[in-house]
């Protein structure tokens, strides 16, 4: 009668192990499976054969918010064009994009964000736009540039 008492005990916490087991193994492909809760569409300026570091960068955006956000990216032209893509963010067509101000005529202060040649006409413009960078007036006059073009 022990034994068989024994027996069953033991066949319970075999069955118990088994299913453990199981679900342990199911539950990582469980997660997986997970959808992202965003999933961002980001169209840079590169062609397609100069993407690999943003497609580093998107990977590990993934792998460190634990697959929560996904970002796909498209290379210059191939969701919007290139001088609607300001736009194209603003209605969520897609929800980041690399540009600059300086593709855009209507943005009078386009050269400066990007310090494009000849955006700075001289080394004292240069020397100053650095310090109106670091104390915030060179951001402060860029969003007052951008907030009067939104679509």
């Amino acid at each position: 009668m022990k034994n068989k008492h024994l027996s069953k005990c033991l066949m319970v916490i075999l069955a118990f192990l088994l299913c453990f087991a199981l679900l342990s193994a199911a539950i990582p492909s469980l997660a997986a499976d997970k959808k992202p809760e965003y999933s961002w569409r980001f169209q840079s300026l590169l062609p397609p054969e100069l993407l690999d570091s943003l497609n580093t960068w998107a990977e590990q955006v993934n792998i460190m918010s634990s697959g929560r956000i996904e970002i796909k990216i498209y290379s210059g032209g191939e969701l919007v064009p290139e001088m609607e893509k300001i736009k194209a963010v603003a209605y969520n067509t897609i929800q980041m994009a690399e540009s600059t101000g300086a593709m855009y005529e209507k943005i009078t202060t386009g050269d400066m964000d990007t310090l494009i040649v000849g955006g700075w006409r001289s080394p004292m413009q240069t020397l100053a736009a650095r310090y109106m960078w670091e104390d915030g007036k060179l951001f402060e006059i860029q969003s007052e540039e951008y907030a009067n073009h939104k679509p």
